[in-house]
């Protein structure tokens, strides 16, 4: 993060410089507050390292969107001059608001899927550039390529939707009702950043009543990190999951997450039982120690 000030008077000025980084609750993150003396001009910059923002990915990247707010206060003869809007998501959103009116608009449309009974016209450069699965589908020699028409099966026509003006947008409305499809959908055409989100919002409204339908969907579409919390939930918890209608069904449908799931259950238990058993054996000596020294 860099600012560059220029002095328009004939005499120094005092200035005062903050940079932050806002989350999506506008409160500011890594705080750096400098003062300093402008004679004609100056500038300085401030560094942060990609690996400690990565710890707050979920919390600053709103829609893969960093908003950086800075604000500079000039102390001149008691005036103050306040910088706004100086961050980066006034231009994301109206871009994102741009290329949703280019969807809505059909302009320019070169290929069509068919999802249900419902047809969407969309662009191939923008999909292209989004998916993985999407790029190879138009690159190679399919038939996809060759006409154009595009078959979607086992998704509704709402979900196809929602996932095209995300890949349009960056941006789902209302997506705590959709968490789940999306994140199947996300999965299959390798669009990890809908799957980060989709994975973030299932982990912060997680309830146990939902875990074995969790965890088989995270096991299933690969989102590693939904599924550790998932495990690591009920196995804290000391919740029994093994014993349950829910679990003898999860062996049939899913026989290798059950028994990575029982694995972890008898894991944790004996961790338990073993370090209840050092204690055990810890006080039996100092109780020992203590009887050794009445009888001396």
């Amino acid at each position: 993060m860099t600012i560059c000030l220029f002095n328009a008077h004939d005499h120094p000025v005092t200035a005062q410089a903050e940079f932050s980084i806002l989350n999506s609750q506008q409160q500011k993150h890594f705080l750096y507050k400098f003062e300093f003396m402008i004679h004609n001009n100056c500038s300085f910059k401030k560094v942060i390292k990609r690996k400690k923002l990565s710890n707050y990915e979920f919390e600053l990247l709103v829609n893969d969107s960093l908003t950086i707010h800075a604000e500079v206060t000039v102390i001149d003869n008691a005036r103050t001059i306040p910088i706004k809007n100086f961050c980066s998501s006034n231009s994301a959103n109206q871009l994102a608001n741009d290329l949703k009116r280019f969807y809505q608009s059909k302009i320019n449309t070169d290929v069509t899927f068919f999802v249900g009974d419902k047809k969407f016209q969309v662009h191939k450069i923008i999909l292209t550039s989004r998916s993985p699965v999407l790029a190879a589908m138009f690159t190679h020699d399919m038939i996809e390529k060759n006409t154009n028409r595009v078959l979607v099966e086992d998704i509704t026509p709402e979900i196809f939707e929602k996932f095209l003006i995300y890949m349009y947008t960056d941006r789902v409305a209302n997506l705590d009702h959709v968490v789940l499809d999306l994140l199947k959908i996300a999965d299959m055409y390798q669009l990890q950043s809908l799957k980060d989100i989709c994975e973030a919002s299932l982990i912060k409204s997680f309830k146990f009543k939902n875990f074995f339908e969790i965890v088989d969907l995270a096991d299933r579409h690969r989102a590693e990190t939904l599924k550790e919390h998932a495990i690591k939930y009920v196995v804290d918890g000391k919740r029994d999951v093994v014993n349950t209608d829910e679990f003898k069904q999860l062996e049939k449908n899913n026989p290798s997450l059950a028994l990575e799931l029982l694995k972890k259950v008898v894991t944790h238990n004996t961790c338990i039982v073993s370090t209840c058993s050092i204690i055990d054996t810890f006080y039996i000596l100092i109780a020992g120690a203590v009887i050794l020294t009445i009888i001396c």
